[in-house]
């Protein structure tokens, strides 16, 4: 039967891992933290991390910080012949295992692996556990303590299975936290490159993510202010135009938001997409676009303000569609203007037309 005494302890243990864990958020600082943390309750010499990819060729080791030696360039030499870590990689989260119950020093393998432990690491006992096996990915830790002290006992690895859901959830969610950064990173390089960036709002128009890129593009048009926060066009196009009422609706959209500034040219795309619980999310796409030529002075021979502002377009490589889209017009409508603007420039198809539009700006000296 377990004292009381026993359980108070195990229970502030798990408070005080708790709480000490809460705030971390990358593996070195987690390793530390619970070698500071769990040493009150347990003591061990010094704690590591394995981490191991079935897409590579090594099982990688993280250790507290102020050792004296590199356990993760020592491991490469007993990897291949550690028992602990086979027992380990083999297990479920929640197992424990001790080189007490692993290793046969009348082995001569596990003689090797224990010695060699002893050499470089003045390690005498070890206790391991698995903490993540998701897909390809593994990840386990172990505590040690040197030379001529006491093993491991059924005490000590109670108190660590104890502690161990904690541990298992930290890791995990760090895991999937550190994922998705990734991914959000691959992500916005490539978007970036593309010349397209993007932003997300949830159903009560609130940002949820504003990429660093997307907010550096906007702030060289609309200045540093939207580093931090959307520019008021943009949001008195959201609110007036996509949700008057104050909430998305699902199915919704598309809509499309265009707005010359000194430096270039805006263009905005908006979908209704499904977020989790089928809740709507807003996606935004922007498309930057350097100042639109002026083609203006075309009105000399002939061309309506309408047909000016089609073929102003057609530099930018736009498509009926898209053109009809910027102008809010119908297709057909666009094709009519680019008819009349050609016979006017004694041009046909867009790409003809683009050439004599400018080639009349030229000679007039205003393009």
């Amino acid at each position: 039967m377990i004292s009381s005494q026993i359980i108070d302890t195990d229970a502030q243990a798990i408070i005080d891992v708790s709480s000490s864990i809460s705030y971390t958020d990358d593996f070195r600082q987690l390793v530390n933290v619970l070698f500071e943390t769990v040493n009150k309750y347990i003591h061990f010499d010094w704690i590591g991390f394995f981490f191991f990819n079935a897409f590579e060729t090594r099982v990688s080791v993280m250790t507290n910080d102020n050792l004296p030696f590199d356990w993760n360039d020592h491991y490469l030499n007993i990897a291949d012949y550690d028992k602990l870590s086979r027992l380990t990689i083999g297990g479920i989260p929640g197992d424990i295992f001790t080189s007490r119950e692993a290793f046969d020093p009348m082995i001569d393998e596990d003689a090797f692996v224990l010695e060699y432990i002893r050499k470089h690491s003045d390690t005498e006992h070890c206790l391991v556990a698995p903490l993540v096996k998701e897909g390809k990915m593994w990840m386990g830790f172990g505590i040690y303590r040197a030379i001529g002290e006491d093993h491991f006992s059924e005490s000590d690895k109670r108190l660590i299975r104890t502690l161990l859901p904690l541990m298992i959830f930290k890791c995990r969610t760090m895991l999937i936290c550190q994922q998705y950064n990734l991914k959000m990173r691959v992500v916005d390089e490539f978007i970036s490159r593309q010349g397209v960036y993007t932003l997300l709002l949830d159903e009560n128009l609130a940002l949820i993510d504003y990429p660093e890129t997307t907010r550096r593009m906007l702030a060289e048009f609309y200045g540093n202010p939207a580093l931090h926060h959307l520019p008021q066009p943009m949001l008195n196009w959201i609110k007036t135009v996509i949700a008057p009422t104050g909430t998305l609706k699902n199915n919704r959209g598309t809509w499309f938001f265009e707005e010359d500034m000194p430096n270039g040219r805006l263009r905005c795309m908006a979908y209704s997409i499904s977020g989790n619980g089928r809740k709507p999310l807003l996606m935004i796409k922007i498309e930057p676009h350097g100042p639109r030529d002026d083609f203006s002075a075309l009105d000399k021979f002939g061309l309506s303000e309408r047909e000016v502002e089609v073929v102003s377009y057609l530099p930018l490589g736009y498509s009926n569609a898209q053109i009809a889209r910027a102008l809010d017009i119908k297709e057909v409508t666009v094709k009519k203007h680019l008819k009349n603007a050609g016979e006017k420039l004694g041009a046909s198809g867009k790409t003809e037309i683009l050439y004599h539009a400018v080639k009349v700006l030229m000679d007039i000296g205003t393009h």
